[in-house]
């Protein structure tokens, strides 16, 4: 025991260490401000509400969560650099220690469990956009958290097997579901897709306790463990919880946004030109059947967003009304997909393949680095494999029980990201997960080889 302690904070000190020096190293990158969320934040710091920061009115074309976070740092007496350090440091910090508990939830030996939770200190897409002001690290944080707290609650509520345990325990359980709601709905506020993850995990568990209920064979969402008789309709009513108050969670935002907007806006106004980004005929011409290598950039997208900026006010819409652009730039993708579904298609392969990408997002990287991130990458997608292969071959275990809900927060960012506008850093929230499915993997393999070693020697004697 005092060994795993001593082994856990050698890596929380690690991660800490890597990411520090980083900041240190690069100082620049704290205020390389390319998504404006530190523009948002100064405004917010102004006074001036959650607001564009070249309009001065109010937008929600950037979910408000890290850029209210980082105003209310900066209305504090914090500069840019401070306040994007110590939420970016924060968020790391709670990503090795719940990317450890998550590990235990998962069934995995506290060593391996280590070993999950160094994946994620020494992650190079976690280690990269610990020091730039973006959403990936306070998104994974957040996500983390939220699923955690999900199963959490989930286990421990399946586990009651007498009446008066799970009686006394009911209202503690409702506080944990509650607050997993509380974190998927605060996670949505920094990126819409968590909850897309929400509503996977909490319609598997309710739709999967329908055919337990049905008395179908037995169901990857009961381990084995289950009492008899157990509480099938008081476990749906518990996970709807879940569901139910992250909506009530984000039902401030959305409420600002019918009264600004006029328009129901649950996410933001900024979904339409994501996914035009990568449907578009300009987009399929230069890149999917042309020369053009992904991601695009330079001439080539400038001119189509000035075309789109020339196309939509010749159209009617205003240049300041955000619903009614965001409308135009889904009629606009809808439109190309339809006209060039083979081209959608291929698009679609590719975003998946840069969703997987095992190569250094980072262009300006040496090549002694581009080959570590690639073999480091190499490595955990072969862990992946393994992980699927062990689940395959041993599906009613318990492992296999929570790595079917992990695996459904990883699909729930792949489906999106297959659609809108991907490239590498977007499975970045995903990425202490993918780390513990990873590590399961390999012990499997592990445990298989020294299955067979034994069988070997014994075959010997």
């Amino acid at each position: 025991m005092l060994t795993s302690r001593k082994s856990f904070y050698a890596i929380l000190l690690l991660g800490l260490v890597i990411r520090l020096s980083l900041c240190i190293r690069y100082p620049q990158d704290l205020t390389t401000d390319s998504d404006a969320y530190l523009a948002h934040a100064r405004i917010v710091a102004n006074g001036e509400g959650f607001a564009g920061p070249s309009t001065h009115r109010p937008t929600a074309f950037r979910p408000p969560a890290y850029p209210v976070v980082l105003g209310l740092q900066m209305k504090l007496g914090c500069s840019d650099s401070l306040s994007v350090a110590t939420t970016n440091i924060v968020s790391s910090v709670v990503i090795l220690c719940l990317t450890l508990i998550l590990a235990r939830q998962s069934g995995l030996p506290v060593i391996t469990a280590l070993c999950a939770m160094c994946a994620a200190a020494l992650d190079p897409l976690l280690v990269r956009y610990s020091s730039l002001p973006m959403t990936e690290v306070p998104c994974a944080a957040i996500l983390l958290a939220a699923v955690v707290c999900f199963l959490s609650s989930q286990k421990h509520l399946m586990e009651s097997r007498e009446p008066a345990v799970h009686a006394a325990s009911r209202q503690g359980l409702t506080r944990m579901f509650v607050l997993s709601g509380i974190l998927f709905g605060l996670g949505s506020l920094v990126r819409p897709v968590v909850l897309v993850s929400c509503v996977f995990l909490t319609g598997f568990a309710v739709g999967t306790s329908f055919r337990a209920g049905n008395g179908t064979r037995h169901p990857w969402f009961l381990p084995p463990f289950a009492p008899p008789g157990f509480g099938l309709s008081a476990f749906r009513s518990s996970v709807v919880v879940t569901a139910v108050v992250a909506a009530l969670t984000i039902t401030p935002w959305i409420i600002r946004n019918a009264i600004t907007f006029r328009h129901f806006i649950p996410a933001t106004t900024h979904g339409g030109y994501t996914l035009a980004l990568g449907n578009n005929p300009a987009f399929y011409r230069d890149v999917i059947d042309g020369a053009d290598e992904f991601p695009w950039d330079g001439e080539a997208l400038d001119a189509w967003q000035q075309l789109m900026i020339a196309d939509s006010i010749s159209d009617g819409v205003p240049l300041g009304d955000e619903p009614a652009q965001d409308a135009w730039y889904y009629q606009q993708a809808v439109a190309a997909i339809r006209t060039e579904p083979r081209s959608f298609l291929k698009a679609t392969a590719l975003r998946l393949q840069r969703f997987w990408a095992i190569s250094a997002a980072d262009t300006q990287s040496s090549p002694v680095m581009k080959l570590a991130v690639s073999l480091w990458y190499g490595l955990l997608w072969i862990g992946l494999v393994l992980q699927l292969i062990g689940c395959w071959f041993r599906c009613k275990s318990k492992q296999s029980f929570r790595s079917t809900e992990l695996w459904l927060v990883v699909l729930s960012f792949l489906l999106m990201h297959s659609v809108y506008w991907t490239d590498t850093r977007m499975r970045a929230p995903v990425m202490p997960i993918l780390c513990v499915l990873s590590v399961a993997g390999w012990s499997v393999a592990a445990d298989f080889t020294k299955f067979l070693l034994i069988r070997r020697k014994d075959a010997l004697l």
